[in-house]
């Protein structure tokens, strides 16, 4: 799955800045998911890494956590 992921977005990432079509993002809904680690995330990585490690395979990331509280500053940093 790794192998497919890279692939498509390194093709995504090359659309979406090549400037000759418009801007295409691949993106996730959240990015803690533990059937993904091993899968997705590499086996090892820190679940504390998995964000940075997400958005270098896709372009876009929706955290959705204010939707569904009003979080503290802190947090924000911390993602």
């Amino acid at each position: 799955m790794r192998d497919y992921v890279r692939g498509l977005t390194e093709a995504a990432r090359a659309r979406a800045y090549s400037g000759s079509m418009s801007a295409i993002h691949i993106g996730i809904s959240g990015w803690r998911y533990e059937p993904w680690r091993g899968a997705f995330y590499p086996d090892g990585l820190r679940q504390d890494a998995e964000l940075h490690y997400a958005s270098r395979a896709v372009t876009s990331i929706e955290i959705n956590g204010s939707f569904y509280a009003l979080q503290k500053p802190d947090s924000y940093a911390a993602w």
